[in-house]
């Protein structure tokens, strides 16, 4: 599993960019609902989209269950 600090921005990407959202998911207010928001805007990002799969094994089932019939 790669270390989500040492990931390289994309080209384009400044590197403030890459650290506020590394902050915001991790922070205590980052909600599964907020994850699964992030995923489908930022899926083309191999750093980000592998770093939220990660997260959502942190993510409670039963808050989970709420999504898995909208991902079929």
């Amino acid at each position: 599993m790669d270390n989500p600090l040492t990931l390289l921005p994309q080209k384009g990407t400044p590197k403030t960019k890459l650290g506020t959202l590394l902050m915001l998911f991790q922070s205590p207010l980052f909600t599964s609902d907020m994850a699964m928001m992030y995923l489908n805007k930022k899926f083309n990002e191999p750093g980000v989209r592998d770093f939220l799969i990660n997260k959502f094994h942190n993510i409670k089932e039963n808050e989970m269950d709420f999504y898995l019939p909208q991902l079929w």
